[in-house]
């Protein structure tokens, strides 16, 4: 029996230990939305973003989100009616807490001609975020996928191997057409 209420009572002596904070921040949400979903090279692509949720900060930084083997900003802008400071990433900052919510910001990709074919995130990642107490805010930030796919070439041109041909009732003759370009998307 002692050694059990010994036990107890290092384990509540443990737990009241542990300091939990009474003024942990709310985390903030921000949306990501892209104008396309399917790409090819040498497209571009703009992500709308959006502060969907807001605790209160008085500083945040994002920075844009995206594999630089396929893709590469354009331009960075402001979206919305606060003003960020803008370049390779955008900040936020203010004396006070804002709540503000609704459009921040716009970023603007082109696909690289060498682009690799598959799926890929593309949008903002979270430098950092504070409260006017400095407090760190946690933001949970959604991203879209967006999928780059081998760009259609057209055929320009179909020749047949003659010009002309003649036939009685019920012969056949058999032609072979040539496609081009080469690599042409649907040449069948």
């Amino acid at each position: 029996m002692k050694k059990m209420l010994s036990l107890l009572l290092a384990l509540s002596m443990c737990f009241s230990l542990l300091v939990i904070p009474a003024n942990a921040a709310e985390s903030a949400a921000i949306s990501v939305t892209s104008d396309a979903e399917t790409l090819n090279a040498g497209d571009t692509v703009t992500v709308s973003v959006s502060l969907d949720s807001n605790p209160g900060m008085a500083f945040w930084q994002v920075k844009p989100l995206y594999n630089a083997s396929v893709f590469e900003v354009v331009e960075i802008v402001k979206d919305g009616d606060l003003s960020p400071t803008i370049g390779t990433s955008a900040a936020w900052a203010y004396a006070a807490n804002s709540t503000y919510t609704g459009a921040i910001l716009k970023v603007t990709f082109k696909v690289k001609d060498d682009a690799a074919i598959g799926a890929y995130e593309l949008g903002v990642a979270l430098v950092e975020a504070y409260d006017e107490k400095l407090n760190d805010v946690a933001i949970n930030i959604t991203n879209p996928t967006v999928t780059v796919v081998p760009k259609e070439i057209p055929v320009t041109d179909i020749v047949l191997d003659q010009t002309a041909l003649a036939l009685n009732v019920n012969e056949t003759a058999t032609l072979t057409a040539t496609v081009s370009p080469d690599d042409a998307s649907f040449k069948t």
